[in-house]
């Protein structure tokens, strides 16, 4: 959500949610935008921030595969562009955070066996012992995405109107309809794809963080039985723990379209980030 000239209390108030502004605020979470500036890509250094394009990879690392076919290269984060920001703390303040997902996206993240149809590297060796690898002949080229620099902005996200973190402030109809209104309005706002890291994500078909918790413990949520799981209630607490990493939009710059006119958006568990166990990233697909 873009930065406002009034603040956002000012803004909920006057959208007709005084009664709740203070909450609705506190609500809020601190998101870095991610904002792609097409470049050739023989200008960018090894180990630049980048969506698209081709990986910077340390000569051991094979390029990833799954069921014998390579994945797509999403998006490379040199985190030291992330340093400046508070927000984002939780990160290491150096090294190369790669993303990887299924050239074909015959997966979406809503079954426990598509593990593995994603990957994320974190590369904390010295930039220049990394190689840009060239595509893989047998990588179709519609899983081949055009280089685009990143630059970053840090901005306030306030939870979607489906967020389960609304329901507690109990909203009237008359609330919840200038809420929506509120959120659609500002994310109007938003110039360009919606890439970013942290913060409430752009959600297309509702909350993800009980069904990360469900599908990367073994349950399958591709139906609503999976919701209703005896093991669920057990695993619900942990939902909390899954924060976003990573959105990124469908982008026709990039070449990149999710599904239709969709989001790929990678998830880890709080605990997880902390010991920096970026294997445990669970992917998520959602659409229209």
């Amino acid at each position: 959500m873009r930065a406002m000239a009034q603040s956002i209390n000012e803004q909920l108030i006057k959208a007709g949610l005084g009664r709740v502004a203070e909450e609705i605020e506190s609500l809020s979470l601190p998101l870095v935008r991610l904002i792609r500036e097409a470049v050739s890509e023989d200008e960018l250094a090894p180990g630049t921030s980048k969506i698209g394009g081709r990986p910077d990879l340390p000569v051991s690392l094979n390029w990833p595969e799954w069921q014998g076919m390579p994945l797509s290269f999403i998006a490379q984060i040199n985190l030291s562009d992330l340093a400046p920001f508070i927000s984002l703390s939780e990160l290491p303040r150096a090294g190369l955070l790669s993303f990887f997902y299924d050239a074909e996206q015959r997966t979406w993240g809503f079954d426990p066996k598509d593990a593995g149809s994603w990957k994320v590297f974190y590369f904390d060796q010295d930039f220049a012992s990394l190689i840009r690898v060239r595509f893989p002949d047998s990588l179709p080229a519609h899983g081949q995405f055009e280089a685009g620099r990143l630059s970053f902005k840090q901005e306030t996200s306030l939870p979607p109107p489906d967020a389960g973190c609304m329901d507690q402030l109990e909203l009237s109809d008359e609330e919840k309809n200038a809420h929506f209104a509120f959120f659609e309005d500002s994310e109007e706002m938003t110039k360009g794809p919606r890439h970013q890291m942290f913060g409430h994500p752009y959600q297309i078909q509702g909350e993800m963080q009980l069904e990360c918790q469900l599908v990367s413990n073994g349950i399958y949520c591709g139906t609503p039985e999976g919701y209703s799981d005896p093991r669920g209630q057990e695993l619900e607490e942990g939902a909390d723990d899954w924060m976003l990493l990573l959105q990124v939009d469908s982008d026709d710059d990039a070449g990149m379209m999710w599904g239709d006119m969709g989001c790929i958006y990678f998830w880890i568990r709080k605990q997880s980030l902390e010991h920096r166990r970026f294997d445990e990233v669970w992917m998520i697909l959602q659409c229209t």
